[in-house]
C-alpha cells in the first residue's frame, strides 16, 4: 500500500463470472468472525469467459469491478462506519471466471490485476484509489472453486456443474486434485447450456432442411431468431436466413437457445426430450470420471449452474442417477457467496504474512 493513509475497513469483493453473466458482491469484511459481513452493493453484468465470449468482455468486467471498487470506497469514506477505524484503503478482490483453469490462470489473472490496478489509478486523482488494490490481493480461480467453495460441504467433495460449460470436479483440502471436461465448446462441455443449445440448433436445422424427424424446436428457434416459417408470405430462403442469423453468434450466445428444449419437451416433443436426457447423462459420465472409488468424499455432490437450477428435466435425470451411484446432491449457495468466502480467506493469509 501506498503511504499517507490509514489502516482501515476491509473490502470484500467476489463475483460468479460465467460466459453470459457476471454476478458481483462488494461487502465488508467482519473483524470479529473474519467472514464477509455487511453488503455495501451488488452488480450484474455480462458474462467474460475467455474461451467463448465476444472480445471484449474482459475489458467490461474489470470496469464494472472497478467503479464497485471506487463506489464502496465512497460509500465508506462518508459513512460512520468508518469512524474511528479510519476509512477504508484496502480491498481484496476474488474473481470467479469460467474458463479461467489452469490452461488459462496465469494469463488471466495477470490481465486482471494489471487492468484493475490501471482502472484504480485513471479513474480518480484521489491517492486513495490508487492505494485500495494491492496485486497481491487480486485473486482469479475457475468458476468451479468458487461454486464449491459455496456449498458449505468442507474441503473435500465432488462438485458438478452445468451452466454455459459445464465440468465436473473432486476436491481435497479445499483445492481441486482431478476434473472432468470443462473443456470448452469445441472439446467438451457436454451436457452444458451451450451443448444443449448447440443441440437444440442443430435440430431445428434438421427439421428445416428435411434432414432430421419433425420437432417444435424448428418453430421456437425461428421465432427466437425473429424469422418466418417456410410458407409464410415473403419468407423466402429460411435455410439461408437462419445461417446468416446464427453465424454471427459467439459460442457462449448458443446458451440462450437452451430453455427452449425445456419448454418443448414439457409440451411431449420427442426431439427436445432425447436432448436434455442426453444431457443428464453426458452430466453424470463426467462426473463418473472424477469419482475416486472407494474414497470416502462424504457420498455429497455440490450442483450448481444455470442448466441444474432451470432445467427440471435435466435435473431430475442427474439426481436419479446420483442416487442410482449412492450420492446425494447437495445444493449450493451462489457461487458468488464462495468467491467472498475465498476472499475472506485471502484477506487473513495476507494480514498474516505482513505480521
Amino acid at each position: 500500500m501506498g503511504g499517507g493513509t490509514s489502516r482501515g475497513s476491509t473490502l470484500l469483493l467476489g463475483a460468479d463470472v460465467g460466459g453470459t453473466h457476471a454476478r458481483l458482491r462488494l461487502h465488508l469484511l467482519d473483524p470479529r468472525t473474519g467472514e464477509a459481513g455487511e453488503e455495501l452493493l451488488r452488480r450484474a453484468g455480462s458474462g467474460a469467459n475467455p474461451g467463448s465470449t465476444a472480445p471484449g468482455a474482459l475489458e467490461a468486467l474489470l470496469d464494472l469491478a472497478a467503479a464497485a471498487l471506487v463506489e464502496g470506497a465512497d460509500l465508506l469514506a462518508g459513512s460512520s462506519r468508518a469512524e474511528g477505524a479510519g476509512r477504508a484503503v484496502r480491498a481484496v478482490v476474488v474473481l470467479g471466471i469460467a474458463g479461467a483453469g489452469p490452461a488459462r490462470h496465469e494469463r488471466v489473472e495477470r490481465a486482471v490485476r494489471e487492468g484493475l490496478g490501471q482502472r484504480l489509478a485513471a479513474r480518480s486523482p484521489a491517492q486513495r484509489d490508487r492505494d485500495l488494490l494491492d496485486p497481491a490481493d487480486v485473486q482469479v480461480v475457475d468458476d468451479m472453486v468458487t461454486a464449491f467453495a459455496a456449498g458449505g460441504t468442507g474441503g473435500d467433495g465432488l462438485l458438478l456443474l452445468a451452466g454455459t460449460g459445464a465440468a465436473a470436479v473432486r476436491f481435497a483440502g479445499h483445492l481441486p486434485v482431478e476434473r472432468s471436461d470443462g473443456m470448452g465448446w469445441l472439446l467438451g462441455d457436454a451436457g452444458s447450456a451451450v451443448w444443449i443449445g448447440r443441440e437444440v440448433l442443430r435440430a431445428a436445422a434438421a427439421d428445416l432442411d428435411r434432414r432430421g424427424p419433425t420437432t417444435a424446436l424448428m418453430t421456437a428457434v425461428l421465432g427466437e431468431l425473429g424469422l418466418p416459417e417456410p410458407g409464410e408470405p415473403g419468407a423466402g430462403d429460411v435455410r439461408q436466413a437462419m445461417i446468416a442469423a446464427v453465424d454471427p453468434l459467439a459460442p457462449a450466445a448458443w446458451g440462450r437457445f437452451a430453455p427452449l428444449a425445456s419448454g418443448a419437451a414439457a409440451a411431449g416433443d420427442s426431439v427436445a426430450a432425447r436432448i436434455l436426457e442426453a444431457a443428464a447423462e453426458s452430466l453424470l459420465g463426467t462426473l463418473d470420471a472424477v469419482r475416486e472409488r472407494g474414497a470416502d468424499d462424504g457420498g455429497a455432490v455440490v450442483m450448481t449452474g444455470s442448466v441444474l437450477e432451470r432445467s427440471a428435466s435435466v435435473r431430475s435425470g442427474v439426481r436419479a442417477g446420483l442416487e442410482a451411484r449412492g450420492l446425494r446432491a447437495v445444493t449450493g449457495a451462489e457461487p458468488v457467496h464462495g468467491a467472498l468466502r475465498l476472499a475472506a480467506e485471502l484477506a487473513a493469509r495476507s494480514v498474516g504474512e505482513a505480521r
